[in-house]
Order: structure tokens, then C-alpha cells, then sequence
């Protein structure tokens, strides 16, 4: 008989530390209306740094990247260097002719 492995659980986060994480996630959101949006996903990494469970906090450091993109600021899904010239300067990702 095989015996099934436990999927894994979630780390059980102190009170205390959520609410740690809760002062960085506040401060994102207080810090987002103004639309810094830089510093608003500095806050939401720090407290996921602290609780790294929080579901809503993910959601909402994923609409803060999204948000940052729409208002022209750097894409939170481009490589380290956030160099994308390689994608305009590469042949291959363009059509025959055009230039």
C-alpha cells in the first residue's frame, strides 16, 4: 500500500507578525493613492516578506504592478535590467521587410 504525501501547509504567521505585515500593507495602500506606486510595492513586498501567506496582499501587490505598468512605470515582468531593446533590435521579431 503507498501512502499519500501531505500536501504542504500553510506557515502558521504569529498575530504579532501580521500585524507587523498589516503597518507595511496599510502604509502601500496609503501610499498608492497618491500614485507612488514604486514605493506602494516596496511596502507590499516588505509585509509579504513578514507574512508571506496574506492572499489578499498578493492580489493586491499584483494590481499595484499592473497599475504601475498602465501609468508608464517600469514592468514588474521584464528582465533584471528591464532592457527590453533586445525585443525591438532582434530580427526575428519582426515581419519580413518591415523595420
Amino acid at each position: 500500500m503507498t501512502t499519500v504525501a501531505e500536501p504542504p501547509k500553510y506557515r502558521d504567521i504569529p498575530e504579532e507578525d501580521r500585524l507587523k505585515a498589516k503597518v507595511f500593507f496599510d502604509r502601500g495602500n496609503a501610499v498608492a493613492g497618491t500614485g507612488n506606486y514604486e514605493y506602494a510595492i516596496e511596502m507590499y513586498i516588505s509585509g509579504l516578506a513578514i507574512d508571506p501567506e496574506n492572499v489578499e496582499a498578493h492580489q493586491t501587490l499584483r494590481e499595484l504592478s499592473l497599475k504601475r505598468k498602465a501609468s508608464g512605470g517600469k514592468d514588474t515582468f521584464k528582465g533584471n535590467s528591464g532592457d527590453d531593446s533586445f525585443l525591438i533590435n532582434n530580427p526575428a521579431n519582426h515581419p519580413a521587410g518591415a523595420h
